[in-house]
């Protein structure tokens, strides 16, 4: 009952963790793919290991390219949000919002967010406000362990998808431009699913135009980050439905969901509260309903579908359901 509230449709329980699970199998499978194309690129002539053995090298290859302390990291995503607003720019993706204002600064290592950062865009009472993009963070000092396990976990090619979901043109254009043509309730009152469904389809927007130059370890992020969205809606079922617990939770994060153990042990902390239980399908559920509308508004369209009216509409409609969105997008779409 709850979930079906949260979502506004009739989703159950059993209905997403099936979806979820059909997802992770589809994923993991392109993650193959994507290391066995890495390999050919960067080891040719060498045999190629089997499949796990493969993903893992791919995925340690990723880890790898990396910062190793706090001035780095920070100017590394300072760097990467003036690159996804010139190239939404010159891609000419979508009609810019006017105010493109933005504070990136890491959280203090005593914050409870520290683990996995936020994004903080203006409201609507002060819309000319600049958004504050709070980067996870991990001490200088802090074990020689530690600092490893963050870095790995956010590298080059992870944050490099983490900025076209939470800044340009994820999150913070999302409600930018909400706030220049919507009603400003919808940005007081903003659905989960509408929110987290058009970050993720951006970041697969950006990188069908060029995003990271077709590198294959950064396309291989994207596909961990879009496994680990069903992985969350998977879990949340699990915990709050068979009594999973956190030795349950962070083996199958691990193994099944392939996450870094700093993710998975995050992910237990957050899918333990039904509250975030909840709002952790957003990412997965919502991805699944934002693209099935952008492929059956392509395939309704044909030759007629513009990509940047698409965008355009999407997000000057404002925070709404998904079946609100596809209702508003039929109408207005030619």
């Amino acid at each position: 009952r709850k979930l079906a509230t949260y979502s506004d449709n009739s989703l159950t329980p059993g209905g997403l963790s099936e979806l979820a699970l059909e997802e992770i199998d589809l994923v993991r499978g392109l993650m193959f793919e994507v290391a066995a194309d890495w390999w050919s690129e960067t080891k040719p002539g060498q045999a190629v290991p089997d499949k796990q053995a493969l993903l893992d090298a791919a995925l340690a290859a990723m880890e790898e390219d990396r910062s190793d302390n706090r001035k780095d990291f920070l100017k590394e995503f300072s760097d990467a949000t003036d690159r996804a607003i010139d190239f939404v720019r010159e891609h000419d993706l979508a009609t810019l919002p006017e105010n493109h204002k933005i504070v990136v600064d890491m959280y203090p290592t005593h914050h409870s967010h520290a683990t996995i950062g936020g994004v903080y865009p203006p409201g609507p009472f002060d819309p000319g406000a600049p958004t504050l993009l709070y980067l996870p963070s991990v001490a200088d000092d802090a074990p020689q362990e530690a600092r490893d396990g963050f870095y790995r976990s956010f590298n080059e090619h992870f944050n490099l998808m983490i900025v076209p979901h939470e800044l340009f043109p994820g999150h913070d254009m999302q409600f930018k431009v909400g706030l220049e043509y919507a009603p400003k309730i919808r940005a007081l009152f903003h659905n989960q699913y509408y929110s987290e469904g058009w970050a993720s389809l951006s970041e697969i927007i950006m990188l069908n135009v060029g995003w990271a130059d077709g590198n294959k370890l950064t396309l291989l992020a994207h596909y961990r980050k879009r496994l680990e969205n069903a992985t969350r809606a998977f879990i949340s079922v699990m915990v709050h439905t068979q009594g999973w617990d956190k030795e349950q939770v962070m083996e199958f994060a691990s193994t099944r969901g392939q996450l870094p153990p700093q993710f998975a042990e995050n992910l237990w902390y957050r899918a333990s509260g039904l509250y975030n239980a909840l709002q952790l399908t957003s990412y997965f559920v919502g991805s699944h309903h934002i693209k099935e509308i952008w492929e059956q508004e392509k395939q309704r369209l044909g030759d007629k579908f513009v990509q940047k009216d698409f965008i355009d509409t999407v997000l000057r409609t404002g925070s709404v359901s998904m079946a609100s969105l596809r209702e508003i997008v039929q109408q207005q779409q030619p």
